[in-house]
């Protein structure tokens, strides 16, 4: 006598046809009920990405005078685990990673929403 699966619903008919018809009920009940579906869930991802442009600026310009202030302004917040950075001629290019303990929303509010948080406009020595 063979074992498994098929075989035991083989032996059991009526185990098999109350399995279909819970199967069914619940499909049943999702639809009518309503069961709330998204096609696009809502999630936040772990990666902030900030993109600077400075035009006609070269990528040493742009690297002292946007990428590594940048970098110094949100490398010591909390949540903040990784920062990459590329500087072109005319582009700043930074990708914060941040644990997923944290809200990215947060850290963008605390540190590079903020007005005035940090000079980006070359000072007079």
């Amino acid at each position: 006598m063979k074992t498994g699966t098929i075989a035991w619903f083989v032996r059991n008919p009526v185990a098999a046809n109350i399995i279909m018809f819970a199967i069914i009920g619940f499909g049943l009940y999702s639809v009518f009920k309503k069961v709330p579906l998204e096609v696009f869930p809502a999630f936040e991802a772990d990666v902030v990405n900030i993109t600077v442009v400075y035009s006609g600026a070269t990528s040493d310009e742009v690297e002292e005078g946007i990428t590594n202030r940048i970098e110094d302004a949100i490398a010591d917040l909390p949540g903040v685990d990784r920062i990459d950075s590329f500087s072109s001629e005319s582009r700043s290019l930074i990708r914060a990673e941040v644990h997923k303990r944290y809200s990215t929303t947060k850290i963008l509010k605390e540190r590079l929403i903020k007005p005035n948080y940090f000079k980006l406009a070359k000072t007079a020595d």
